[in-house]
């Protein structure tokens, strides 16, 4: 073998092994990403402790619920859950929810939105007490455990 054929196996052996190395590198982090995007998802705003009561009167709210009856006109009933370690526990608080038509859904679309799915539900409290208005919706329903 001669001198230029050596060197031109090992410069492709070695351009084998850093492209190896960059996809373990790639794996590794698309793995933390979606380990880190899994446990931002599961862990609402409201703890052990969640209730009706926590949501600020006026402003924006984070809450995690199930829905327990559904509206015509874009209202939902639901009842607030309360994160307990990996898993949620429903609550006795029930709640009126307003989905616009407008309304951002995350991980799932309007039909994944009905009686009996958990949502992650960011929004904003206006005018009275009750007025809860959802702005994000993040669909939770094959992702959490409920007890």
């Amino acid at each position: 073998m001669n001198e230029t054929a050596l060197s031109s196996s090992s410069s492709d052996a070695w351009a084998r092994r850093v492209t190896a190395l960059m996809l373990a590198g790639a794996l590794v982090l698309a793995i933390a990403l979606a380990g880190l995007s899994r446990a931002s998802m599961s862990t609402g705003t409201q703890g052990a402790t969640a209730t009706v009561a926590a949501i600020p009167n006026q402003g924006p709210f984070e809450i995690v619920v199930e829905i327990v009856g559904m509206e015509g006109d874009g209202g939902v009933e639901a009842g607030l859950l309360s994160k307990s370690g990996n898993r949620y526990e429903r609550t006795t608080d029930r709640l009126q929810i307003v989905l616009p038509a407008d309304v951002q859904i995350v991980m799932g679309g309007p039909a994944d939105i009905r009686v009996g799915a958990v949502l992650h539900i960011r929004g904003e409290r206006t005018g009275a007490a009750e007025d809860l208005v959802a702005s994000r919706v993040v669909v939770l329903t094959s992702n959490v455990e409920l007890d």
